[in-house]
């Protein structure tokens, strides 16, 4: 979890850092700003690095979700308080990474329920359910990890950390018409996110995606 000293720091993975915290983006923070171009060089920097690892003899190679060898950093971040913490640095990583990790829910999350899996990654593949919001039990609705500034708050709950499918995504685009026809960066979030999501939907080996649905 994160450090109670303020002048504390610690190395954390990116499940370590959702499952144990959750976030809000303080009033003086601006607003998420990365287009598609900076968050499809995260994946692909994140992917190559994967493939780095299970490609290279020098490492341990699994299909239980682990792998020896150097993680990819995602660098610092600064956080104030707790439950929720303040980011002051990282808002936008913390929010491409939630982002990331929705459209990865999406993609494959139905393997988690594939009894040919070992149960370490099926366990993985539903970490989600921590990471991107506590949910409720018996419930659909949840607790997110990360709340955004005012403007895009409610659509980001509703979109990206709740949504699990393109029902509930267009049901947020309906819900939500009125304040996206008339905002040009809220436009703009949308389009960054839908990109996000085709760029990781096409990396994903076929046979992912066909064992998925």
């Amino acid at each position: 979890s994160i450090p109670r000293n303020p002048i504390d720091s610690q190395m954390l993975t990116t499940g370590e850092l959702l499952e144990q915290n959750t976030f809000a983006i303080p009033l003086n923070q601006r607003a998420w700003s990365w287009h598609e171009g900076k968050m499809g060089r995260l994946w692909r920097d994140i992917a190559a690095t994967a493939d780095h690892f299970t490609s290279s003899s020098g490492n341990r190679k699994t299909f239980d979700g682990s792998v020896s060898g150097l993680p990819h950093f995602i660098g610092f971040m600064v956080f104030e308080g707790r439950e929720p913490a303040e980011v002051y640095d990282g808002q936008q990583r913390l929010t491409s990474l939630c982002v990331m990790i929705s459209a990865l829910r999406e993609a494959v999350g139905p393997l988690a329920n594939d009894a040919s899996l070992s149960p370490e990654l099926r366990q993985n593949l539903n970490a989600d359910s921590t990471w991107l919001a506590e949910w409720q039990s018996n419930s659909q609705s949840g607790q997110p990890t990360l709340t955004l500034d005012s403007q895009h708050n409610p659509l980001f709950q509703e979109y990206v950390m709740l949504a699990r499918d393109d029902a509930s995504r267009q049901a947020a685009r309906n819900r939500y018409e009125s304040v996206i026809n008339s905002s040009k960066t809220t436009k703009s979030f949308l389009k960054s996110v839908d990109a996000f999501r085709r760029e990781i939907d096409d990396s994903l080996p076929t046979e992912s995606k066909d064992r998925a649905e």
